[in-house]
This record gives C-alpha cells, structure tokens and sequence, in this order.
C-alpha cells in the first residue's frame, strides 16, 4: 500500500537571492506566524524540463522549535505545507 502525503497550501515569506532561487523565512499556518530559523534539509522533485511542474522542499525549524515540510513549486510559484 503505497502512503500518499497531502500538502495545504499556504503562505509562505521567502527570499530570493542573487540567483533568484526562493527560500522560505516564515510560514502563515494555523492562524499563526511561524518565522523559521533553519532549514534542516532541502530535496528536488520533477524533471527539469520547461512545461512540466518541479518541486522544491524544505525542512525546516521555526524559532518556537517546530518543523515543517514545505514544497514550493517552481512553475505555479505555489507554497504548500504538509498536514500531518
């Protein structure tokens, strides 16, 4: 049986530097700001070629010492978070 994860979008702050690559500073979830103080871990998902969606995570801790998994994605320029 093969576990499906669902994901809520959601409003994210994010920076985009030089490169222009976004990365997330602070999550809008459950009536609350949740402003992020590391990025644990970050992983790629999708092909690279132009029309088709790819997928961009971050795991991540806030200040309050609560993680996250975020999926951004890079053709939509859509945040989600994932519902646990």
């Amino acid at each position: 049986m093969t576990k499906s994860l669902i994901f809520e979008i959601a409003e994210v702050d994010s920076y985009a530097g030089y490169r222009g690559e976004e990365r997330p500073v602070a999550i809008y979830y459950q009536q609350e700001k949740w402003v992020i103080e590391t990025i644990i871990d970050q992983w790629f998902e999708g092909p690279l070629t132009a029309g088709k969606p790819s997928y961009r995570y971050f795991k991540v801790r806030t200040i309050k010492d609560r993680i996250f998994i975020l999926r951004y994605n890079t053709s939509l320029h859509i945040w989600s978070v994932l519902l646990k």
